[in-house]
């Protein structure tokens, strides 16, 4: 595989597209690659999306982000 620039990545991340075309409606699967501590702002997509991890850790989160930054409570 050869991860490319182009496409739906943003910037520091790499993309392979191996089934459909993500710019379309309809399914499609996409391997993304991302470096150590690779960070995305909160968003949101319009359609139902499905994750699987390779490797590494993946933390994702729901609701508000005003605190994201703050210390975890004690």
């Amino acid at each position: 595989m050869v991860f490319s620039t182009a496409g739906l990545t943003l910037p520091g991340m790499g993309q392979v597209n191996l089934v459909g075309d993500p710019t379309k409606p309809g399914p499609y699967t996409v391997r993304l690659q991302f470096p150590d501590g690779y960070r995305i702002d909160a968003h949101h997509h319009p359609d139902a999306r499905e994750v699987t991890i390779l490797s590494g850790i993946y933390m994702t989160g729901y609701g508000t982000v005003e605190h994201l930054d703050d210390p975890p409570a004690a």
